[in-house]
């Protein structure tokens, strides 16, 4: 089982963060999603709670008894920034189950902050997953794990209109900002 936090530790938006740590948190859930594991999302991550240790991870998410920072009233919100994120997520990975049941493989990683990147891939789908932990822009090149068709792109499963191709030696190129991710799968 992986989480990112539970009611035994402090949240991961930590007391007071808020919204400063969002792009942190949806890096670290992308990780989680994409990656072999068994994940596990404790309630209110999705709705920006960020209570400190326990007893203060412990928000209620409905109007009730225990009214803390963010967790103040009715705090079931299907508005939520994160929550809409952690929803889109979610239905790009069960429209793409190989992401989350297929092989694995790590395609880049580095001693250094900003750059980890791996392919997860049936017989005949592939997905690469770049992920930046690092302040600043990276530019990640890769290879293909599979060659099913070795001169398609890869698309970007949240922005379809973010194509790769490979050059002439099948390299991919990808720029990346700082604290993002993208998750391309073969067309």
């Amino acid at each position: 089982v992986t989480f990112i936090d539970n009611h035994d530790m402090a949240r991961f938006l930590g007391a007071g963060t808020l919204e400063k740590y969002y792009s942190h948190l949806k890096l670290a859930y992308v990780f989680m999603m994409t990656y072999p594991c068994v994940p596990v999302i404790y309630y209110g991550t999705e709705q920006g709670f960020d209570g400190g240790s326990d007893p203060w991870n412990r928000e209620d998410m409905w109007d009730g008894q225990w009214d803390y920072g963010p967790s103040k009233g009715d705090n079931f919100n299907k508005s939520h920034q994160l929550y809409k994120f952690m929803k889109e997520i979610n239905d790009k990975l069960d429209e793409n189950k190989f992401i989350r049941t297929g092989s694995f493989k790590e395609i880049l990683s580095s001693s250094e902050a900003g750059t980890y990147a791996y392919a997860r891939y049936s017989s005949d789908s592939e997905a690469v997953i770049v992920l930046n932990n690092s302040n600043n822009a990276k530019l990640f090149t890769f290879n293909k794990v599979l060659n099913l068709q070795s001169d398609s792109g890869l698309y970007n499963l949240l922005n379809i209109n973010d194509v790769i191709f490979p050059d002439n030696d099948k390299i991919y190129t990808v720029n990346l900002d700082g604290l993002s991710y993208k998750i391309y799968v073969s067309k």
